[in-house]
């Protein structure tokens, strides 16, 4: 026969895994743009507008330049190019960290 007890020990296993909690937790979600220097117009327009999109539900978006060939020789202008797509977004996103020659991509987040 078993010894079954009367009283029964609450378990709460909220407080046993941390680890389960952290999961548990939201994310900001994170958005991954690549552009060329040598798009179009337009389509820079609905890449920006799409980016907006992504920044008015308040998710974080990186937009990377991708060099091609020759480009690679100069990569100043895919910095020049990525600095005036974050000046047409300053209105609704801060950028972490500016772009530089080595790191030709920003993260741009929400502006609150």
């Amino acid at each position: 026969m078993r010894d079954q007890s009367l009283y029964r020990e609450p378990n709460d296993s909220r407080f046993e895994n941390p680890q389960r909690i952290k999961s548990q937790q939201k994310k900001p979600k994170l958005h991954d743009i690549r552009l060329h220097t040598n798009i179009g117009t337009n389509d820079l327009a609905i890449k920006v507008k799409q980016i907006e999109k992504f920044l008015s539900k308040k998710e974080q978006v990186r937009i990377t330049v991708q060099l091609r060939g020759r480009e690679k020789s100069r990569p100043q202008s895919a910095v020049d190019f990525l600095m005036e797509v974050v000046e047409t977004l300053k209105e609704v996103s801060m950028p972490q960290k500016l772009p530089t020659v080595t790191n030709i991509s920003v993260m741009l987040n929400p502006k609150k």
